[in-house]
């Protein structure tokens, strides 16, 4: 079997067709992230500072609402008073309160979408992709909350079928293309070639705060179309983040007999670093986590092997569970290759799991984070014109096909 860390598309990406500069929206449970063409070139513009993405977070703790990086800096500090997993929660009967906010889902969603529309400086039209664990009535409502602040998130894609959409030219290529160079600390083991892509199935993982998602995607007849889906919400990101926490505190009190979670400040320093290490170890990297509190400090200086061991007891039961679903789903085959979206890549443990416990032949790779976004903008440049959005929901055909 060959495990891939699929290297990012090239900044410098030309794309052909389209003049009227289409964006691609990748919207999850957790964050926001915008491609565009800047010229002939796939950028993906900072929505943040020095950060592409935007959380999908409220802070309500001031006057002033804060949100994304800004609201997170304070989820472990005063956690009753963030606005978190807006998507799920849409036309539940839940509010957040504070001193000085009252809000719905519904509400949250709206402010939320209005501080999105300032930092990208107006309404750009563009082609959207919604998670797929969303019902029919949440889609509406959601699509009604962008509506009235004059933002149209309709018809939209799924992100599975936008991706193999996009990307069915890598199945089965045995070398990765000159603009997609490898990086990180994996590298293919073994390489296995196809003559077709034809009746090829792809398991696509995204993880989100919500859950954990898991698709099937077949390519069949120039079509992308979507076999089956499963969302495991005890898998979600959010997991996966206090289970490090958890052990990296732990390692705490067997160093020096102090623990994080003692502290609200330490603790939050603590889940600050949680995202530039998952970011950095994925490289081969050694990173230096520092826990800080009154009285005390300790530095833990951590690979890729620290944090695998410190996640097994979620990574073995999520790989068990994706192994039995697949199993069932597909009892006479197993997918062609495995893609990891960025978020469930850099989870401990989940690919390198799935590496050892799938069929040789299967290859294993993680996506760019603008995989979806860069799809999208492809697909409003090149494809024809999307139909209704309950055939969006199950197929698409793919770029380049006659279809």
């Amino acid at each position: 079997m060959a495990l891939f860390n699929w290297g990012r598309r090239n900044g410098a990406e030309k794309l052909s067709g389209g003049t009227d500069n289409p964006h691609g929206y990748d919207l999850t449970g957790s964050r926001l992230l915008v491609g565009r063409i800047k010229g002939e070139k796939l950028e993906t513009p900072f929505l943040e500072e020095q950060n592409p993405s935007l959380p999908l977070a409220l802070g309500l703790g001031n006057r002033r609402i804060t949100f994304g990086r800004n609201a997170l800096k304070t989820c472990k500090k005063n956690p009753h008073l963030m606005c978190l997993n807006l998507l799920a929660e849409l036309g539940q009967k839940i509010e957040w309160r504070s001193d000085w906010h009252r809000l719905n889902p519904e509400a949250a969603l709206s402010v939320w979408v209005i501080d999105f529309k300032q930092r990208l400086q107006g309404n750009r039209p563009g082609l959207w992709a919604l998670p797929s664990y969303l019902s029919e009535a949440s889609t509406r409502m959601l699509q009604s909350v962008f509506a009235k602040n004059q933002i149209e998130v309709n018809p939209f894609y799924l992100p599975e079928l936008a991706l193999v959409a996009d990307r069915v030219h890598t199945l089965f290529q045995t070398d990765l293309p000159s603009d997609e160079p490898e990086t990180g600390s994996w590298h293919p083991s073994k390489q296995t070639k196809r003559k077709t892509t034809e009746n090829a199935v792809v398991l696509i993982l995204q993880a989100d705060y919500h859950a954990l998602t898991a698709s099937l995607v077949r390519v069949d007849h120039n079509e992308a179309k979507l076999i089956a889906s499963i969302h495991l919400t005890k898998y979600s990101e959010r997991f996966w983040i206090e289970r490090l926490i958890n052990g990296l505190s732990d390692r705490c009190v067997r160093i020096c007999r102090r623990d994080p979670r003692d502290s609200a400040d330490s603790e939050q320093m603590l889940y600050d670093q949680i995202e530039p290490m998952l970011e950095g170890v994925r490289f081969g990297r050694k990173v230096t986590v520092t826990v800080r509190a009154e009285t005390w400090y300790q530095d833990l200086i951590l690979g890729e092997e620290d944090l695998t061991l410190l996640a097994k007891p979620l990574s073995n039961p999520c790989v068990s569970t994706l192994v039995d679903w697949l199993q069932r789903t597909l009892p006479e085959e197993m997918p062609s290759e495995v893609w990891l979206r960025a978020e469930a890549g850099r989870l401990p443990g989940l690919a390198v799991g799935l590496h050892q416990n799938l069929a040789e032949q299967t290859r294993v790779r993680i996506l760019p984070a603008d995989a979806v976004a860069g799809a999208l903008v492809r697909l409003a440049s090149q494809a024809p014109p999307p139909g209704p959005t309950d055939r969006i929901r199950e197929k698409i055909p793919l770029i380049g096909s006659a279809s």
